[in-house]
């Protein structure tokens, strides 16, 4: 689905609500794919078709602004799972953290507290595998889309994912804790 596509998912307006309140509340919000679309059409950012469908396993390399970013915990380069055919824009006011072959915008922070990625690490094989089930459809004849075998190959890919995942929530709690008792 697509952010647009309020007419066919009408929770998409409550959502987008819901977000749009949360970040004038200056909460916390981090948004995974569609909820990092979601998070750059709420701050004024464009979503759009990407230059290509990114379906399968693919390294994100992080920007020289990462550093300093809630995204520093993670390393340079990894790699993450992939799922997507838009992609949003960086908004105004935000920076670009992190990108890869297929895609530009794979990850931008706004202000201390918001962060939008278009890619995953919240994925496990069995959630893989359910997306396999539904979405075979999806897995076109694509330079930047994997076959469903290459997708499922058990290996070490979602425990690394599992990792960073909880490297970077309990980074972002910590630098949420110290900035609230400071």
């Amino acid at each position: 689905m697509s952010v647009d596509q309020e007419s066919t998912y009408p929770w998409l307006r409550r959502e987008k609500q819901f977000i749009s309140q949360a970040i004038a509340q200056k909460r916390f919000v981090l948004g995974i794919c569609l909820g990092g679309q979601l998070i750059s059409d709420c701050l004024g950012g464009r979503v759009t078709q990407n230059a290509h469908r990114e379906i399968g396993w693919y390294d994100v390399t992080l920007t020289s602004d990462a550093t300093d970013s809630l995204l520093g915990c993670l390393p340079p380069s990894f790699t993450a799972f992939h799922w997507h055919g838009d992609t949003f824009s960086v908004p105004s006011g935000a920076v670009a953290l992190a990108l890869s072959e297929a895609c530009a915008n794979q990850a931008f922070q706004y202000q201390d507290r918001v962060l939008a990625l278009q890619f995953h690490l919240d994925y496990a094989y069995d959630s893989i595998q359910r997306m396999v089930d539904h979405c075979a459809d999806e897995l076109t004849d694509s330079q930047y889309v994997q076959k469903a075998v290459d997708l499922l190959a058990e290996d070490e890919r979602v425990i690394h994912l599992q990792k960073h995942l909880y490297t970077l929530l309990d980074h972002c709690a910590a630098h949420h804790l110290r900035r609230d008792t400071s």
